[in-house]
């Protein structure tokens, strides 16, 4: 077998030859699949980076299926050729990896999205380093301009915000930037804070999962009375003395609320993974 044959058999070899029936037939899926499931659950870098690694690492596997076949085929000295097989692989793989963007950026925009907790404004709701996943359903999806925080209305959702809700929304006072923050009050609500307890209409909402007294500013301990405007939602964060939020830059309006916070998929810390804290709802 003379190096010629040697390199007519490297394309078989990686599963492109006439003859590789094995990995003719899964190479669009080890293409397109895996990628597409990392990037609907975790769209970000390392997810593109991981989706990369499965592409390879399973394109290979399954390419090994015909190195057998393509060496024999090589030694025998027969050519090897790009035949319509081999062009049907390569262009429905890579339609499915470039279409694998498109559909992920739907299922984020109509369906759910993946957040990560940088602060401890939601403590001891959510943690440092929780991520979360956001339903889009509930409020309706609101359509946002492609790398932009303007949006162009929303779809009809189920209902809106209510109190208690923890919610993710565009940050009034920087477009580019997520806050999430549970609603105290909605539009036409009277809300008062008294030594970081929440009185609404004169009557006490102290959610169970706020905290009150812990170390920080005082700087909100009273607000108010304030009435929420129409078409509006006065947030605050669980961990009281230790959120930005509605006391101090206002309400929130509706057409920037993104979604309804629902359950914690993952959650890392400085002590590794927090294991009881995978899949528990957001309450």
């Amino acid at each position: 077998m003379g190096w010629w044959d040697w390199v007519k058999s490297l394309p078989g070899t990686l599963g492109l030859g006439h003859d590789n029936g094995p990995a003719r037939r899964w190479l669009p899926c080890s293409l397109g699949v895996p990628a597409l499931v990392l990037c609907c659950i975790r769209p970000s870098l390392e997810t593109i980076v991981g989706g990369v690694a499965c592409i390879v690492g399973v394109g290979l596997a399954f390419s090994l299926a015909s190195v057998r076949r393509a060496w024999r085929l090589a030694d025998r000295g027969e050519g090897w050729g790009l035949g319509p097989a081999s062009l049907r692989v390569i262009g429905v793989g890579a339609a499915l990896f470039i279409l694998q963007s498109g559909i992920s950026r739907f299922v984020r925009t109509f369906a759910v999205e993946s957040f990560r907790i940088p602060a401890g404004s939601m403590l001891p709701t959510l943690l440092v380093g929780d991520q979360i996943l956001v339903d889009k359903f509930t409020f309706g999806p609101l359509l946002l301009l492609p790398g932009r925080s303007a949006s162009f209305g929303r779809l009809p959702g189920r209902r809106r915000p209510q109190p208690g809700d923890v919610i993710v929304f565009i940050y009034p006072k920087n477009r580019d930037q997520d806050f999430i923050k549970r609603v105290a009050a909605v539009e036409g609500e009277t809300i008062e804070v008294r030594a970081q307890h929440v009185f609404v209409n004169g009557v006490p909402r102290d959610d169970p999962g706020c905290v009150a007294g812990l170390p920080g500013s005082s700087e909100g301990d009273f607000f108010g009375p304030f009435v929420v405007p129409a078409d509006h939602v006065f947030v605050m964060g669980d961990n009281r003395r230790n959120s930005y939020d509605s006391r101090f830059w206002g309400p929130v309006p509706l057409p920037d609320v993104k979604g309804l916070a629902r359950s914690v998929y993952f959650s890392d810390g400085d002590n590794g993974i927090r294991w009881d804290r995978i899949g528990r709802a957001i309450q």
